[in-house]
């Protein structure tokens, strides 16, 4: 039989019930082990209730964090583009003015050469 090879791991092997039975326990022990477990067990659970929560919180800072991130690379895009926009309007006007300056010269030149009728 198996359970008589000592090889044999004990989780293996059929468990002698007059044997265990004869160990002596102490209740009080036994009920004090019992509730200092239940007391590590409830501190755990509020452990991952607490992690759990936190984690949300955290969760809800990043999506936040997301959304202003989101918003502000938004605004910086419409931003930079009326930039854009302003500063090709001004380079067009600038061609004006400097269209016309030219002509003004050529203008005032014309006029120095021309000779006066008085």
């Amino acid at each position: 039989m198996e359970s008589d090879n000592p090889a044999t791991p004990s989780s293996a092997r059929p468990i002698d019930l007059a044997v265990s039975s004869s160990i002596p326990l102490n209740m009080e022990e036994y009920q004090s082990i019992e509730g200092r477990a239940q007391e590590l067990l409830d501190g755990w659970q509020l452990a991952v209730s607490t992690l759990g929560g936190r984690m949300e919180q955290l969760l809800g800072t990043i999506q936040q964090g997301q959304s202003i991130y989101s918003d502000t690379v938004d605004e910086l895009t419409q931003s930079m583009s009326q930039c854009l926009q302003d500063t090709t309007f001004m380079i067009a006007c600038c061609d004006e003015l400097d269209k016309d300056f030219a002509q003004q010269m050529k203008n005032s030149r014309q006029q120095d050469l021309t000779p006066s009728p008085f």
